[in-house]
């Protein structure tokens, strides 16, 4: 690929950490970058160039903005063929490309490509709970990922809401269910009941970026975007043992 940008991205990237094989999350402020000659789909380019034939690419899809079946969306219909997501316009860009496929959860799904695409998405709608243990976010902590906070502060992060699923962390999620519709790629309809995040009506907000006092991230600029990158598995291990010790670290009352 001709493109300046295109070559400086992929050196950035490289420069941050990230290398062939690697599987990464990437959250994304496209903004922050400045002006990108080919625009987003160059930067998909050059981290699926990065990544390589054996790494995998995901960007996390979520679409609660859209499907809820509470006032005031009333949708509870979440279609994996056309459902956008609420959480960037990269994320949006990635869902278009061939051989992308997406997990099927409605409100907190991700979108993956490359070697272990599959293994990614697959089994995420058994899940009773957004970020559970057949998601893709729990799943990259098991398997060595990464994840890119691409001109993004490190609270936008995902996986958190995982590592406080699964450390039992009381306010995380609702007690009552909600009934989804999902639609998969065969046109199936699927109805189940989910729990939901309830943080905010808790009433607290997130402060994932504190996370930086308890481990190291690696920091540095994709273009003009300050950027940061953090090991996925470490960052799981560190996370559940922070709130055992202490249950609102990771939040703030509001």
């Amino acid at each position: 690929m001709n493109n300046k940008d295109y070559t400086r991205l992929k050196e950035d990237l490289l420069n941050l950490g990230i290398k062939s094989g690697d599987d990464i999350i990437v959250h994304s402020a496209y903004k922050k970058l400045g002006g990108v000659d080919g625009g987003i789909e160059t930067v998909i380019k050059a981290l699926i160039s990065v990544v390589g034939d054996s790494g995998t690419l995901l960007f996390p899809t979520l679409s609660h903005r859209f499907v809820n079946p509470s006032p005031p969306v009333n949708n509870p219909v979440f279609d994996v063929r056309n459902t956008p997501s609420c959480v960037g316009a990269m994320a949006n860009v990635f869902m278009t490309f061939e051989g992308v496929k997406c997990s099927l959860h409605p409100t907190h799904s991700a979108c993956a490509l490359g070697a272990r695409q599959d293994e990614y998405i697959k089994g995420h709608e058994l899940d009773d709970e957004p970020v559970g243990p057949n998601s893709p976010f729990f799943k990259l902590g098991k398997l060595g990922g990464k994840i890119l906070f691409l001109g993004c502060s490190t609270d936008s992060n995902t996986s958190m809401h995982g590592v406080e699923e699964y450390a039992s962390a009381p306010y995380v999620l609702s007690k009552d269910t909600k009934r989804y519709v999902m639609i998969d790629e065969l046109g199936n309809r699927i109805e189940k009941d989910y729990r939901y995040h309830y943080i905010s009506q808790n009433g607290f907000a997130q402060r994932y970026s504190r996370l930086e006092n308890l481990m190291e991230f690696k920091r540095g600029n994709v273009l003009e975007a300050p950027c940061a990158v953090v090991d996925c598995r470490t960052m799981w291990d560190v996370g559940v043992k922070k709130i055992k010790q202490d249950t609102y670290y990771f939040v703030e009352k509001i």
